[in-house]
């Protein structure tokens, strides 16, 4: 059977709650099906990721719906859940999604605060709020934001709450770790064009003199190559190789 990280991320949210699900392949799409209350769920998921969030996106897929089938409460949801932070084109993003899901909100209200935030705020809000996409459990497309650092902060500031209050230090304090992560890479001491020019040279040089030693030459007609051996001479002792005609 074909698998993929999403599909075993939703597998497993499955599992945990002891529910039972198959999956059919088909296209571009893979389904995962199981029942609940006499009825069939269904949620699709595309046979290749498209990127790295793909299987967290996936897993928050589920948790939602089996928070709505009862299987898991927002408390438990809260406990194992953590700001998930990704990172593209060397900037960092969250998604709506998951803010809704983190902050009780429905993703509707969280879409309609991004769309008022991009017609007040310009090229703040172009710069801060990127449209993306996702399928949902009928396998229809639906929108929703990445969201930098700073479009998080205008977003979450009409969050209130002491709940709130605890998901933006999360969530600020996974953006620190992140860049603080990326800045340490990016002062990693780097190897200039000049010195990986000449360590190329060495290593080809380095390769042929390998060839070399390993050639064995071959013996001319009527001659056969015998191994070197030492012998005693009243000069200093010194290495020759003997070269002997067959008979």
């Amino acid at each position: 059977m074909i698998t993929n990280d999403c599909i075993e991320s939703a597998l497993s949210e499955l599992q945990a709650c002891g529910i039972a699900a198959k999956v059919e392949h088909g296209g571009k799409h893979v389904a995962i099906k199981w029942e609940h209350g006499g009825r069939e769920r269904t949620y699709y998921t595309a046979a290749t990721p498209s990127d790295r969030r793909a299987p967290l996106n996936v897993r928050s897929d589920i948790r939602r719906l089996l928070r709505s089938d009862g299987f898991l409460n927002d408390e438990s949801f809260s406990v194992h859940a953590d700001p998930l932070i990704f990172l593209r084109g060397g900037q960092f993003f969250c998604n709506s999604r998951n803010l809704a899901d983190h902050f009780g909100k429905h993703h509707k209200d969280v879409l309609r605060s991004i769309d008022n935030a991009l017609l007040e705020l310009g090229e703040f809000g172009r710069r801060n709020f990127t449209p993306s996409s996702y399928l949902n459990e009928q396998n229809k497309e639906q929108r929703c934001f990445d969201l930098t650092r700073d479009g998080f902060s205008y977003i979450a500031m009409g969050f209130t709450g002491s709940a709130a209050a605890e998901w933006k230090v999360k969530y600020l304090t996974a953006f620190n770790v992140m860049e603080d992560e990326l800045r340490g890479l990016a002062m990693a001491p780097q190897i200039t064009p000049d010195v990986a020019a000449r360590l190329a040279r060495v290593e080809e040089d380095l390769a042929a003199l390998i060839d070399l030693c390993l050639e064995q030459p071959k013996p001319k007609p009527g001659f056969i190559i015998v191994p070197a051996h030492y012998r005693k001479t009243r000069a200093p002792k010194r290495k020759m190789a003997c070269v002997m005609g067959t008979q």
